[in-house]
């Protein structure tokens, strides 16, 4: 019988890993590493959290119930304006901990790609498999909680894993780290400054809407932005453990209900702006270059006022002001 970690590694077949490698433009054989790395990173991590009575019924409550919808579902859901009952980001919280954005960013910074599209993939499977073993085996808290740490245990005395074994524990110790810091601040000052760049995104994609092409070309803006600007932060940084995951659902709520005030939205970058000033300013310049590239590249991702696409102008004059009042929000 394979051990825990290794069934885990196998739910993503040399096919999938195949599909995953063209689509992330790298080797299908570093798309294997990475997965039985986070295998054994999230049977570890969710170990350690289930150590005690308290973590063991945390971590066991929060196995999913029902069935994973699948991406499809997940995003036509996301386009009637649906809020998911978890994220990806809930999921990977939920998996790793609260550090999992500097997990996952210092194992992509080693294995040379951003490791964040995966992850976020492989959560929500890992997830699925360990309720579904629970659930068969007739599994409590204590017992779900015996299984990971067994499995854990396993794995990192095979001296066949020590390579893997090694990268789990790294990331586990930057994930205390990522923790550390993150106790500096409440929940809120975390989300002000979390959601602020999709503030920035939806002040100036409401000054002159685009259609749902235009969308879609001003949210890949958006994400192009913030993948490129935010892949030198040091993982165990304020930016670091903030960015990355995306927003979870608690996230997604706040930034609805702020979308119906524009004000709202410029509240919510002007105290993210404060929060990173006042306890993280060596970050300030980062963060205010990120809002701000946002907004202007989501106002550059389409033309406005053309015809079939000819003719328009890139950026509209709505659109420049918003710009303005999200630089001004960051001053």
């Amino acid at each position: 019988m394979d051990s825990l970690v290794k069934s885990l590694g196998a739910l993503v077949t040399p096919e999938v890993a195949g599909k995953l490698a063209k689509f992330l433009g790298i080797d299908a054989g570093l798309v294997d590493k990475a997965v039985k790395i986070l295998s054994a990173l999230a049977v570890g991590s969710m170990a350690r959290k289930a150590s005690t009575p308290e973590g063991a019924a945390a971590a066991f409550q929060g196995l999913p119930q029902k069935e994973d919808p699948g991406l499809l579902s997940s995003m036509m859901s996301a386009f009637k304006g649906e809020i998911p009952d978890q994220t990806a980001a809930d999921k990977m919280q939920s998996m790793f901990g609260g550090g999992a954005n500097s997990m996952i960013s210092a194992l992509g910074k080693k294995l040379g790609f951003d490791l964040a599209p995966l992850a976020g993939l492989i959560a929500p499977m890992v997830s699925q498999h360990l309720g579904k073993a629970a659930k068969e085996q007739g599994m409590d808290a204590g017992g779900f909680a015996k299984m990971l740490q067994q499995g854990s245990d396993e794995f990192h005395k095979d001296p066949a894993n020590a390579e893997v074994a090694g990268f789990a524990r790294e990331a586990m110790a930057v994930g205390d780290g990522a923790e550390a810091l993150r106790s500096r601040f409440t929940p809120h000052e975390l989300e002000e400054v979390h959601i602020a760049p999709m503030a920035a995104y939806c002040l100036v994609a409401k000054a002159s809407p685009s259609g749902i092409k235009g969308s879609m070309d001003e949210m890949n803006a958006a994400h192009k932005v913030s993948v490129e600007l935010l892949k030198d932060v040091a993982p165990i940084s304020l930016l670091g453990t903030v960015f990355g995951g995306g927003l979870t659902s608690e996230e997604v709520a706040e930034l609805k209900r702020e979308v119906e005030a524009e004000e709202r939205l410029v509240e919510t970058i002007r105290a993210g702006t404060a929060v990173v000033k006042s306890k993280a300013p060596g970050e300030v310049e980062t963060f205010r270059r990120l809002v701000n590239d946002v907004a202007r590249n989501v106002a550059e991702a389409s033309k406005e006022g053309g015809f079939l696409g000819f003719g328009g102008r890139k950026v509209s004059d709505k659109e420049k002001v918003a710009m303005e009042r999200v630089a001004a929000a960051l001053a």
